[in-house]
């Protein structure tokens, strides 16, 4: 919103939130010692708005090494940030349901388990996370879930799923479970 008259001879921290210029010079004399730097900083426009930016800076030499300047490249993050702020949200909602909930990657490895996963199995999410759906799912139940899956990825328009498995605990106490998937 500034007009080129008014950025004419003002310096690159003056467009950063008072609170981040600190942040801002700091990393512009990362990019100085180190040849490269990323920093995360609230701009102002010229009415005063603050727009989220990550810019990423480099060293630039001429041909005889002689250091000319830094090159920055900035983008605006704020979509970015909401939706950091909506997954945030997501997962509080996850970790407060009491029933065990947990996502898979392809190959059947957990990618997350909320706490009610890990009050069930007596295992730690760092003990489960990686490892396969078959440490808490019986082989059996973890193919009837293959099957399910494959399914659903074949008709990702289809319908959610529901199948009984035998689960099991870190003490090899069999627990019956209701499985649930959603496309």
């Amino acid at each position: 919103g500034y007009a080129d008259s008014e950025m004419t001879g003002m310096r690159a921290t003056e467009f950063v939130a008072q609170e981040h210029r600190e942040r801002a010079i700091e990393a512009m004399s990362r990019a100085v010692t180190e040849g490269t730097t990323t920093v995360e900083v609230d701009l102002l426009t010229a009415d005063g708005q603050r727009v989220p930016y990550e810019f990423r800076g480099t060293l630039i030499h001429d041909e005889d090494g002689e250091l000319l300047g830094i090159a920055a490249v900035g983008r605006d993050t704020s979509d970015r940030e909401e939706r950091e702020r909506e997954l945030e949200r997501y997962e509080t909602v996850i970790q407060a349901v009491s029933d065990p909930v947990y996502a898979l990657d392809d190959d059947g490895v957990l990618m997350f388990v909320n706490d009610a996963t890990e009050a069930m199995t007596g295992y730690d999410a760092e003990e489960l996370v990686g490892s396969h759906i078959r440490t808490i799912i019986a082989e059996e139940g973890a193919e009837t879930g293959r099957h399910h899956i494959q399914e659903m990825l074949a008709d990702p328009d289809g319908d959610a799923r529901a199948f009984e498995v035998s689960g099991h605990t870190r003490d090899g106490e069999e627990v019956p479970s209701e499985v649930h998937l959603a496309p």
